[in-house]
């Protein structure tokens, strides 16, 4: 079964073809992520006029195709892998072997193969967090927001599996840059502008008024289960 859903605006669509180049800064309007390297991204917009930027303490690998612009990108990955030691295939109970003992679980209905696994396999879920800011020229962009997810399982009779993947896109549009405050202000989707102190003065050299922030956050997740060796 496959779920595929966008709502974006045009502007946006347009700033999905360039993501690849994001600011060192990134303001407390920006979507927190759900894991430990991105915690420190910001928050929902708040109605106030000024913040300070939020960045994580080690500084992130940094690249740019013209070396003009900045950009950051944080990810994280995580790999668990559980074996199973036992199965009720009535109850739909599994008991798996993870690090640090067993634990007990039950299999929702939505799992349509769980006739397929065998006392012995090993259940392999991946985890993807991924936050990406990126600084391009504004030219033709107005701010707005895009967002897409997908989902896939596993076919009847194969083991069970499933896939899922989510990505959320923000353009924000510099509306001012002010270097002797070391401050700029960011238009948001919704139109709002927020004014923000830059904690690296030399990323607003860099930056342009009239330039858009893109934000990009990833999340996916990936459930396989291989079987026991023969």
């Amino acid at each position: 079964m496959n779920i595929l859903r966008t709502t974006a605006s045009i502007a946006t669509l347009i700033a999905l073809g360039v993501l690849n180049t994001a600011c060192n800064d990134k303001p407390e309007t920006l979507p927190a992520e759900p894991s430990a390297v991105t915690a420190e991204a910001a928050k929902t917009p708040e109605p106030v006029t000024e913040s300070v930027m939020a960045e994580p303490e080690a500084p992130p690998a940094m690249a740019s195709a013209s070396d003009e612009k900045p950009f950051i990108a944080m990810t994280e990955v995580d790999v668990v892998t559980a074996e199973v030691r036992a199965i009720n295939q009535e109850t739909r109970e599994v008991t798996l072997a993870v690090e640090g003992g067993d634990i007990n679980v039950v299999v929702g209905e939505q799992v349509q193969n769980l006739g397929q696994v065998k006392v012995g396999d090993t259940v392999v879920a991946e985890y993807l967090n991924q936050l990406t800011l990126e600084l391009v020229d504004g030219e033709g962009l107005e701010a707005g927001e895009a967002f897409a997810e997908v989902a896939e399982r596993a076919e009847q009779g194969e083991l069970p599996g499933m896939m899922a993947a989510a990505e959320d896109v923000k353009v924000f549009m510099v509306e001012a840059i002010d270097l002797d405050d070391n401050t700029f202000k960011l238009r948001d989707p919704a139109g709002d502008v927020h004014k923000f102190t830059a904690r690296h003065p030399e990323n607003l050299k860099l930056a342009d008024v009239g330039d858009a922030l893109i934000v990009t956050t990833k999340t996916a997740v990936a459930v396989e289960v291989m079987p026991a060796a023969e």
